[in-house]
């Protein structure tokens, strides 16, 4: 383990550590040193199959979204489609 992540939610509490440290307080080579080890971690996972990459990419703002407003006659359910462009 290299990093220990400690995030915080509650009525009027809210933290997020990275080895003790706030994630405001890390400076840029902190910042950067943690997101290259995320990365390859992520990666890892991926192809470990313990991350899905459809969640991967839902972390990106999407380009555009559309749904279709009349339900399916067999079982109500709408369709809706999710366009990234990355």
């Amino acid at each position: 383990m290299k990093y220990e992540i400690k995030m915080i939610d509650g009525c009027t509490a809210t933290a997020f550590y990275i080895n003790d440290k706030e994630e405001v307080d890390l400076t840029t080579e902190e910042r950067n040193e943690l997101l290259d080890y995320l990365l390859v971690k992520l990666k890892e996972g991926i192809l470990e199959n313990t991350i899905s990459l459809r969640t991967v990419i839902e972390c990106f703002q999407y380009d555009d979204y559309s749904y279709d407003s009349n339900p399916c006659e067999q079982c109500g359910d709408t369709i809706s489609e999710t366009f990234w462009q990355i």
